[in-house]
């Protein structure tokens, strides 16, 4: 346990860095959940399908997932979402798993309700997926209290699980464009204003939030570093990540070149890097050629998504509702039956990270 509540040093972030050597993980989510709700409500959490998709995940050579939380879960059942997760460690733990838990994200829609999540929209990239808290939450901080409360919760329940990696404590702060690309015409000035209108209605409260994040767990002192991932150019927000984390993340779901001047960039700060989001295959992303390039550097990495489900994230973000199987698909591993999409990809995994079994 840490003894102070500031940000860890370099010397701090490069000693655990030692003891947690250079892997590769997925962004997790089960294939019978929509979104982050969806998979750790009590009516519809399955452990049985997450242990079968973990037991396919160490086949594959894989040894970590990120994965989403979200605070109306806690709010409304914080008991039940805590067994929810210790169940979720015990079944990562006994598999050798490492977690990285998000905890605030900006991305897709805000709609979320605590409750039976509606069925996906056939053909379109995670039609379900929620804001956590929000930009009705986001737009007024007075009521942020909960959010505090559900944070401190978190930090002092399992800020020392040596299972949890790290804290990824927002994601994609202040990404008001997602919902823009599943409208008919994302380049449209309709389209484009409606982006404008979120963010002067609620989303400019995300950097404070994000700040308080950061604020709240540390006064809580975990154990775990603490994140957030550079994913735009937005020099301003761009600073303030970089401020406040402790070991520097990043997404990049470019080709190969972009993804080494990303790499370089970032260790030129002199903390340990880590890539929290990659893979998008239309957009030579690809683990053929960027997963050499991470064992290669010593940044371990996240591609996004595992096994196709209800995110429907084999389509890339501009799909139009069609529910034809795609001729490339965009993210995701495995196919639903736990059969590879590309094995090739598969005996990349395995070999660069050791994890041979093919059984």
């Amino acid at each position: 346990m840490r003894t102070h509540f500031k940000r860890w040093t370099k010397y701090q972030a490069w000693k655990w860095a030692a003891n947690h050597p250079w892997h590769a993980g997925c962004n997790y989510t089960p294939r019978y959940a929509i979104n982050q709700i969806e998979m750790w409500h009590e009516a519809t959490f399955n452990r049985l399908v997450i242990a079968e998709e973990l037991d396919w995940l160490v086949k594959c050579g894989l040894t970590g997932v990120r994965v989403y939380l979200h605070d109306l879960l806690w709010k409304n059942d914080a008991e039940t979402f805590f067994a929810n997760i210790r169940a979720f460690l015990d079944l990562c733990g006994a598999r050798g798993i490492s977690v990285v838990f998000t905890v605030f994200d900006d991305c897709w829609y805000d709609r979320a309700t605590y409750g039976i999540q509606p069925a996906p929209v056939p053909g379109l990239h995670n039609s379900g997926w929620v804001q956590s808290p929000g930009d009705r939450v986001l737009a007024d901080p007075d009521h942020w209290s909960y959010l505090e409360a559900y944070v401190r919760d978190l930090m002092r329940t399992f800020g020392d699980d040596p299972r949890i990696l790290m804290w990824d404590l927002y994601n994609e702060c202040e990404n008001f464009y997602l919902p823009s690309l599943s409208q008919p015409n994302p380049t449209s000035l309709f389209t484009k204003a409606k982006v404008l209108a979120r963010k002067f209605t609620g989303g400019y409260n995300s950097e404070l939030l994000l700040i308080k994040a950061f604020e709240w767990a540390r006064t809580e002192n975990p154990s775990q570093p603490l994140t957030s991932s550079v994913y735009l150019p937005i020099q301003r927000l761009k600073a303030t990540v970089l401020q406040l984390s402790d070991v520097i993340t990043f997404h990049n779901y470019s080709g190969a070149k972009s993804l080494v001047k990303d790499i370089k960039k970032f260790k030129q700060l002199g903390r340990p890097v880590v890539c929290t989001e990659w893979l998008a295959r239309p957009s030579k992303s690809l683990v053929q050629t960027h997963l050499p390039i991470f064992k290669e550097h010593a940044v371990s990495c996240y591609n996004w998504g595992f096994v196709d489900g209800k995110t429907q994230t084999k389509f890339t973000w501009k799909d139009r509702q069609s529910g034809d199987e795609p001729k490339v698909w965009f993210h995701d591993l495995l196919k639903s039956d736990g059969t590879p999409y590309d094995a090739e990809e598969i005996r990349v995994f395995q070999e660069l990270t050791g994890g041979k079994s093919k059984s």
